[in-house]
């Protein structure tokens, strides 16, 4: 198999059977709607596929194998199991944040490699044009460009303030060199087509001692926001060449080439069945909304797959084996939950519309009182009373809140 992955610089595509899977159709994909229950989630982590990705997500990480993947909690941006056995998933909206909340995880001894991704559309995606898609970095643009006042609270506040540019692809080639300040390992900076789930490496860096190595298919020219233009999209994505990908640090290639070759897989598995699967990533439309503190992905140990959950992880430090969780901190997860949140009460009422079948929030901690006690910080936002109070009549709102150790969940139960 060649080190390369074929295809690269991404260009614009139609929704097609070639490009994504699936027959076309001239009937709008609707995600369906999951049924969730305390229950159902704690069966769903106890089973022997979920005991056997666990088993080899830990042997990873003793061998210093794990690569520290950093997200949009968007239930699009998916990681494929395979590749996400070899993952410590950190979730945050539009990848954005103070990166210092997650240090321990860039410089653990079980990661071997860092990788940023910034998620958008690749049906819309036009030459010469920023790739758009991911709601939080378009709001970043949006509000940076208004005087609105954000209130300094909810995910307006977060997009304003912890997302550093409107273009999720040069958002995540700054996450990417401000995080060589933290570790000298290896950090690769990705864009992410959701509708495809193809990750096309953009550059990878490091700390160099008073500065960073780098090799990128941007001009480092643009890294600097004075520089930017859209034109950097007049031949596609800015994709590392394929020389530049030989170089790549054999953990990063091959993450981004397992990455590739099993989406591939899985779009043929949907085409299989009748689905086309860029159509069904068109509508974000989870059902859950997790909170937790497991670097675990939840697709290794909930096995939920694309457009089922919506994730955001909770920052952590441990005294003595104690997990504590600092108010500053988890203010700012709560002001990123508010985003789907707050599109439910919007559509909550419209089948078929984005984030309609949100109906669940599950908070998982070390500790099932500490989990209450998440619940019960957002449970006093109006916003989190409301939307618990809607008249939804497929699927009642509700607040799950549990207890999880290395991946395996000790107890879930509702909260309210």
């Amino acid at each position: 198999m060649p080190r390369f992955i074929e295809g690269y610089p991404q260009q614009p595509f139609e929704s097609s059977f070639d490009s994504h899977g699936g027959a076309d159709t001239d009937t709008r994909y609707v995600e369906p709607l999951m049924f969730i229950t305390p229950e159902s989630i704690y069966a769903a982590n106890h089973t022997p596929e979920v005991a056997d990705n666990l088993a080899e997500w830990q042997e990873h990480k003793e061998k210093g194998e794990l690569v520290a993947a950093w997200l949009c909690g968007d239930a699009r941006a998916y990681i494929p199991e395979e590749v996400a056995r070899r993952t410590a998933s950190i979730r945050s909206l539009g990848a954005g944040g103070d990166l210092t909340r997650f240090k321990g995880v860039l410089k653990s001894n079980g990661v071997g490699a860092v990788a940023f991704f910034g998620h958008y559309n690749g049906g819309a995606f036009e030459l010469g044009k920023a790739p758009s898609g991911c709601g939080i970095t378009d709001e970043h643009g949006r509000l940076a460009n208004c005087n609105e006042d954000t209130n300094y609270e909810g995910y307006g506040h977060f997009a304003k303030e912890h997302v550093n540019h409107a273009d999720p692809v040069i958002q995540t080639v700054y996450s990417a060199l401000e995080a060589t300040e933290l570790t000298d390992k290896w950090i690769a900076a990705a864009a992410l087509d959701h509708r495809s789930g193809r990750a096309t490496p953009v550059g990878y860096f490091r700390n160099s001692g008073g500065g960073y190595s780098t090799e990128s298919g941007l001009n480092p020219y643009y890294f600097d926001n004075r520089h930017y233009t859209p034109q950097i999209y007049n031949k596609g994505l800015p994709a590392v060449s394929e020389e530049q990908f030989e170089r790549m640090p054999e953990m990063l290639a091959d993450y981004f080439i397992d990455w590739d070759n099993e989406m591939r897989e899985l779009r043929d598995e949907y085409a299989l069945n009748g689905t086309n699967y860029s159509d069904a990533l068109e509508i974000q439309n989870p059902s859950i909304i997790t909170l937790n503190t497991d670097p675990r992905p939840l697709g290794i140990r909930l096995r939920l797959g694309p457009n089922k959950a919506f994730k955001l992880r909770v920052p952590r430090e441990s005294l003595d084996d104690e997990e504590l969780i600092s108010p500053k901190k988890l203010k700012q997860v709560l002001d990123q939950a508010q985003y789907p949140i707050a599109m439910n009460t919007k559509n909550f009422d419209q089948p078929g519309e984005a984030f309609s079948n949100t109906h669940t929030l599950l908070i998982e901690t070390r500790d099932i009182d500490k989990s209450r006690g998440i619940a019960e910080v957002a449970l006093a936002k109006p916003w989190v009373q409301k939307w618990l109070n809607l008249p939804d009549q497929r699927h009642p709102h509700q607040i799950l809140v549990a207890q999880i150790n290395k991946g395996v969940l000790n107890a879930v139960e509702k909260f309210s």
